[in-house]
C-alpha cells in the first residue's frame, strides 16, 4: 500500500509541473525554426544532465530524489535556453 501511494505522490508531482508552464520561448532575431532546434538541443542537454543515479531502499527518499532530479532539469533547459538568447513569453 505504501508503494501506491508513493506513486500516486509523484504521479501527482510530476503532473502539477507539467501543468505549470504556461509560457513559451521567443527570440528577438532568431525565427521560430531555430527555436525548435534550440529547445531540443536544450532539452537533450537537460535530460543527460539531470540524470540521478540514486537509489534508496526508503520509497519516500526515492520520490523526493525524483521531484529534485526534474526541478534539476527545468533549471538546466531554463538556463540553455536563456544561453542562447531566448527569453520567456506567459501565455
Amino acid at each position: 500500500m505504501k508503494t501506491l501511494k508513493m506513486i500516486f505522490f509523484v504521479s501527482i508531482c510530476s503532473l502539477l509541473i507539467s501543468c505549470s508552464q504556461r509560457y513559451y520561448w521567443a527570440h528577438r532575431t532568431n525565427p521560430q525554426e531555430y527555436g525548435y532546434r534550440d529547445m531540443a538541443s536544450c532539452e537533450t542537454t537537460a535530460n543527460l544532465g539531470s540524470s540521478n543515479s540514486f537509489y534508496s531502499n526508503d520509497e519516500g527518499v526515492n520520490a523526493l530524489m525524483q521531484l529534485q532530479s526534474m526541478e534539476s532539469k527545468e533549471r538546466i533547459l531554463n538556463n540553455c535556453m536563456m544561453g542562447k538568447g531566448y527569453y520567456k513569453v506567459n501565455y
